[in-house]
């Protein structure tokens, strides 16, 4: 926790445990969103914080980053980095 991250493992058998590991990540991220702080790891953004980023963000931000992307990789196909870019609303975490 050098960085001040923190990484969290939830372990579950159910689906009403893997709901509750969903609220409780969820809540995690609105709250270091809420103290400035970051969902994110040492890695960018993952998979499961994906509909945070325009939060954490803020507003502005965000597609800047996907005109750098588009510009880079025009292809239609996505080739960078595929399956990981698009609109961020539209993406269901985890």
């Amino acid at each position: 926790m050098w960085s001040g991250g923190s990484h969290t493992l939830l372990i579950f058998k159910t689906d009403e445990g893997w709901a509750v590991a969903k609220g409780l990540m969820h809540r995690m991220a609105k709250r270091a969103t809420k103290l400035d702080g970051t969902c994110t790891g040492e890695h960018g953004v993952a998979m499961g914080e994906r509909e945070y980023l325009y939060e954490e963000l803020r507003e502005g931000t965000v597609d800047p980053m996907k005109t750098v992307n588009k510009t880079i990789d025009p292809s239609p196909l996505n080739l960078v980095n595929p399956g990981k870019t698009g609109d961020c609303e539209s993406w269901e975490a985890f």
